[in-house]
């Protein structure tokens, strides 16, 4: 790999866990689409894997004080068992076609949300367990499960530390179950240097720019990457028709 396809890999990385910072999710979606090009798709994935598993607990960590352990568990639990039938569903029916409908679904939920405490359905253990199983229906078949946990935070107004933490929490399990059944990638020496130099800068940066996120801006900054992520999940499933 020369200098340039090391130089955007680590913007890649560097950008996407500066997002996860800010706002709790968003690594996948601001960084598949370079490193699947730069790496190819399992690479890609794999390698994005391992940095989630990496970052993760080292969000918790800062912001233990704000883990709500048993929130993170039960999404987690619910999103196993949506693997199950995302799966299933990948399958057995086009994915594209799967990954289309998901994007709908998501911009749909996220739109109505935001316009309409009516629509705010997602609330209480309930709420908060069709979330985790929307959550790992959607991540197992567009590999983006973070809109639907945003559904939940949305509904009930999780406090946006939490929210952060939390989702950290949950989404350690899920990339630790998801690398088991991947495997690591295969990188050069270099490559693994720059991902991880690129990681700890990314964290370093999103920690220097909470200083100016309130938690009103960090709601709107969770909405606007929950609605990137369902238009992403759409635009994959039209390429790939």
């Amino acid at each position: 790999m020369d200098a340039l396809h090391l130089a955007l890999l680590g913007a890649a990385v560097l950008l996407g866990a500066a997002t996860t910072r800010l706002t709790g999710m968003g690594f996948a979606l601001v960084a598949t689409p370079l490193l699947v090009l730069l790496l190819g798709t399992s690479n890609g994935v794999s390698l994005l894997l391992v940095l989630g598993f990496i970052q993760a607990p080292i969000l918790v960590y800062q912001l233990r004080r704000d883990v709500e352990v048993k929130t993170a568990l039960l999404l987690l639990a619910a999103a196993i068992v949506g693997i199950v039938p995302g799966a299933w569903l990948v399958n057995t029916l086009p994915a594209p076609v799967l990954a289309i409908v998901v994007g709908v679904l998501i911009l749909v939920g996220i739109t109505a949300t935001v316009a309409s405490e009516k629509a705010r359905v997602f609330k209480g253990t309930p709420g908060l367990l069709s979330a985790g199983f929307l959550s790992g229906f959607m991540n197992s078949i567009a590999a983006i499960g973070g809109p639907a946990v945003a559904l939940y935070a949305l509904s009930t107004g999780w406090a946006h530390a939490s929210f952060v933490a939390t989702i950290q929490l949950y989404f350690f399990g899920l990339s630790a179950s998801t690398l088991v059944a991947r495997g690591l990638p295969t990188l050069e020496p270099a490559a693994w240097v720059v991902a991880i130099v690129a990681l700890v800068a990314g964290q370093l940066l999103g920690t220097f720019l909470m200083r100016w996120v309130s938690p009103a801006l960090g709601r709107r900054l969770v909405i606007a990457v929950a609605i990137a992520g369902g238009i992403a999940t759409i635009i994959k499933g039209i390429a790939a028709l």
